[in-house]
Formats: C-alpha cells, sequence, structure tokens
C-alpha cells in the first residue's frame, strides 16, 4: 500500500488583482471567409450614462475579427448588462504616526480606503448573420 500525505496552508487572496481570459470555442467552426461582427447593447441608464454606448461596445473585442457598425457583422454580439447592485460599502481610516528619535511626534499622515460589495449581471449571446447561434451550425 502506498500512502500520500498532504499538506496545506491557508492562503489570503483578497490582497492580491489579478485579470484572466476565457474563450469557449464552439463545436463547428465558422466559416473562414467570416470575419467580421458587430456589437449591439442593452444596458440600464446609469450604466449608459456612465460608460456610453461606444465605451460598453468598444469593451467587446474578438481577436482576428474587425468590428463593423450596426448589426451587419457576420457575427452578431447582443451584449444585456444589468444595474450594478451596491450591497455594503465602508471606509476604514490608517493614520500613520511619525516620530523622532525622542519619541515626540513629527507628523502624521492618513490614509482612507474604500471597500465595497457589488452584484453585477451580464449576459451575451454571439449568433451568426443568419440567426444561428455560433457554434450550432447544421
Amino acid at each position: 500500500m502506498l500512502t500520500l500525505a498532504s499538506f496545506a496552508q491557508k492562503v489570503d487572496l483578497d490582497k492580491f488583482n489579478f485579470t484572466f481570459a476565457y474563450r469557449d470555442l464552439p463545436r463547428v467552426p465558422q466559416s473562414p471567409e467570416y470575419n467580421t461582427f458587430s456589437v449591439s447593447v442593452n444596458a440600464s441608464a446609469d450604466l449608459r450614462s456612465n460608460y456610453g454606448d461606444q465605451g460598453i461596445q468598444n469593451a467587446v473585442n474578438i481577436q482576428g475579427w474587425k468590428r463593423i457598425q450596426g448589426n451587419n457583422g457576420h457575427l452578431i454580439v447582443d451584449v444585456s448588462l444589468g444595474d450594478l447592485m451596491i450591497n455594503s460599502s465602508q471606509i476604514t481610516e490608517r493614520v500613520d504616526v511619525q516620530k523622532d528619535k525622542d519619541g515626540k511626534e513629527t507628523s502624521r499622515k492618513y490614509y482612507y480606503k474604500a471597500e465595497a460589495s457589488y452584484t453585477w449581471s451580464g449576459k451575451a449571446t454571439v449568433k451568426d448573420f443568419k440567426q444561428t447561434p455560433a457554434g450550432s451550425r447544421g
């Protein structure tokens, strides 16, 4: 019998930021002559006022494909974004007191950190210009 031992340690990831990319490739690739895409956005008035229509549309990119205006691209990306709902927020303060060698306070610096917990919903659907869901052509 072989015995395996495992060791674990606590990891706090709250202080680290990271970015990621996710690709879900279709089971049936699109035709090679397909090379353009267009984006339509359905977003709340609050999001539109903060980011604008072009800001949200420009956030959608398909590498190797050319974006065109309107809904006449080979692929049509429909994006629906809900409202940003803030669940909780708080501001914490940290004071850094500098002292000289005699222990007398020489300066005081204040640091503030804002934290917010929020929920945001979104959905994107991709169809070809024939209105067939991408990847499910038959």
